[in-house]
């Protein structure tokens, strides 16, 4: 048959000895608690602490101009109405 079989347990001793967070929040729940508080806290704070501004530092260039001209195609309307339009704006 087959030789001997390897032996799980090392292979458990390892992924035991890794960190992990968990474990360490779980058995320190005092630790965990004062963090937590820590944390919402300063976030809090830093909440409170945002600049904020009515309007943005920045400008939207756009502009609508709405022209009637029944009868017209799309074409005429582009060439003798919006381009006139943009170029003097």
């Amino acid at each position: 048959m087959s030789g001997p079989q390897p032996n799980p347990a090392p292979e458990r001793e390892k992924f035991s000895e890794r960190f992990n967070l968990s474990r360490i929040a779980i058995q320190n729940p005092v630790i965990t608690l004062y963090l937590l508080i820590v944390l919402l806290i300063a976030g809090g704070a830093a909440y409170f602490q945002l600049g904020q501004d009515e309007d943005p530092p920045f400008t939207y260039r756009i502009m609508v101009i709405r022209a009637f001209w029944p009868g017209a195609t799309a074409m005429q309307m582009a060439q003798q109405v919006s381009d006139p339009m943009e170029k003097t704006l």
